[in-house]
């Protein structure tokens, strides 16, 4: 620990330390101390630090708190400086950096017969299948939870029928400059969870799928 308080103040950091000895070599090499001594840590024994790391966490995240309104820290910064971590990628990452590119779905049209579409997604393991107009718009969606659901309600010879009349044209999209962290809220914050989102562009061309472990990676 001595060691990167002394990298950190060759770069200008200020250190502030929160402990229970004011002698103590960390102590000694910060810019500002906050001592903090108890005589009972609640634990069995009195061994285990209980109530001294509450206490550090409190203080720690007041702190920040107090940083943060004085320097005016925004988003921008939590996603400079965090970049690698899921706050990062919420902030910094497009849809279009995450999603399955529209080339490599299962599309289909009004022709597709149910028992096409059925083949094609067992191949792709995508487990929805995109109904496109010829302009590209999304006309609807079909789910292998749909097609499973509808098998069992009806008679396997409409299998050679057209899927179109099954399919579910009210489904929610996402545009594909949007940021990460804006697909998962809109997967989310629902009653019912989305696994999946379908993704367009700014002329509401289908440009491919988000799925929310895209997101989480």
């Amino acid at each position: 620990m001595a060691d990167l308080l002394l990298y950190a103040k060759s770069h200008g950091v200020k250190v502030i330390t929160f402990t229970g000895r004011e002698d103590s070599p960390i102590a000694r090499l910060s810019d500002a101390v906050v001592l903090a001594a108890f005589d009972e840590e609640g634990s069995l024994f009195n061994g285990p630090p209980m109530v001294s790391i509450t206490a550090a966490s409190m203080f720690s995240d007041a702190l920040v708190n107090v940083v943060i309104e004085q320097t005016q820290f925004n988003e921008a910064g939590l996603a400079r400086y965090h970049p690698a971590g899921q706050l990062g990628r919420n902030l910094l990452l497009k849809v279009k950096d995450v999603m399955l590119k529209v080339e490599d779905l299962p599309l289909f049209d009004q022709s597709s017969t149910l028992r096409h579409v059925m083949l094609e997604l067992t191949a792709s393991s995508v487990g929805v299948a995109l109904f496109v107009g010829s302009a590209g718009k999304l006309e609807g969606i079909l789910t292998d939870g749909d097609i499973r659901r509808i098998l069992g309600e009806a008679d396997f010879a409409m299998m050679d029928d057209p899927a179109y009349p099954l399919i579910n044209t009210s489904s929610v999209t996402v545009l594909q400059d949007a940021t990460v962290g804006e697909v998962l809220t809109l997967m989310e914050n629902r009653e019912r969870p989305l696994n999946l989102v379908v993704v367009l562009d700014s002329q509401f061309t289908v440009r491919g799928l988000v799925r929310v472990h895209d997101a989480l990676k």
